[in-house]
């Protein structure tokens, strides 16, 4: 087992060296039982996604495995796109680490992807000889103390990394938010496409599903404060330029009292996915 080289222009440089094999672990997840399945959901980067033959074949690594790209550790969570990079939602899945006797550098499917590190969670494996448990903090401050490379979740490197991938894939997008209101059983539903910022946009940090930002919102003239207690379903917080909804906002009968005419005024759009 090796490291592999990378270009030698980039600051933080890893040499390949020789190294032992200390420890493999095996760990079963049933995700249709998991408190927090998107944590744990493995993301599957296809053939091509990355670079030019990388990976070069398709790729399967859980979300905080991290690869080496650029002279940084990215986890895999941060690349996510929707489309070339996702995540998947199987009942189950299985997943296998490999230790060696330094934090590493290896190639799975011809991409440069990190070892494992111990942090503290050896014993969530089912071979592992010993019970450890830290605190999460300790783990994180464990993993960037002991990485071979920066780990980084965000920020402008890893927003840079992204826009190449973004520029990799085809996520066809579409400005229009297709607007409609429907009435149902007493309520109006304001429905828009949606979109995950974190996804189609090089900082990957905001996961909000989004669909519309409302500025104003008034019914039959009279106008309804953004952060009415009665608007719940379907909103975020309020922001001080408005709130967004998730596509799907409901307003209850309680607000419309048989109003006839509902008057909503936009702050912010995005661009929208759309099947091709």
């Amino acid at each position: 087992m090796h490291q592999t080289r990378r270009h030698d222009h980039h600051p933080h440089q890893i040499r390949p060296h020789p190294q032992t094999v200390t420890w493999t672990g095996k760990r079963s997840l049933d995700l249709s039982r998991h408190h927090h399945p998107e944590k744990a959901r493995p993301i599957h980067f296809a053939a091509g996604s990355l670079a030019d033959n990388v990976p070069a074949r398709d790729l399967y690594l859980s979300p905080d495995h991290a690869l080496y790209i650029d002279g940084i550790l990215v986890p895999a969570k941060a690349l996510l796109n929707g489309v070339s990079i996702r995540q998947l939602t199987p009942p189950s899945v299985i997943y296998h680490h490999i230790e060696l006797a330094d934090h590493s550098i290896i190639l799975a499917e011809g991409t440069q992807a990190e070892t494992y590190l111990e942090t503290g969670n050896r014993a969530a494996f089912e071979n592992a000889a010993e019970a450890i448990t830290l605190h999460p903090d300790f783990a994180q401050t464990t993993r960037e103390a002991k990485s071979c490379a920066p780990f980084l979740e965000s920020g402008p490197q890893v927003e840079a990394i992204r826009r190449q991938i973004l520029a990799r894939s085809t996520i066809f997008t579409t400005q229009d938010p297709a607007i409609s209101v429907a009435s149902h059983n007493g309520v109006a539903i304001i429905q828009s496409r949606h979109a995950i910022p974190g996804l189609i946009t090089p900082d990957p940090r905001d996961r909000r599903r989004l669909g519309i930002k409302i500025a104003s919102l008034a019914i039959d003239g009279q106008k309804i404060p953004l952060d009415h207690p009665a608007l719940v379903t379907g909103w975020y917080a309020p922001e001080p330029d408005g709130r967004w909804t998730n596509g799907t906002a409901i307003i209850p009968p309680a607000l419309l009292r048989g109003a006839t005419k509902l008057t909503l005024t936009l702050a912010a759009t995005l661009s929208y996915p759309v099947a091709a």
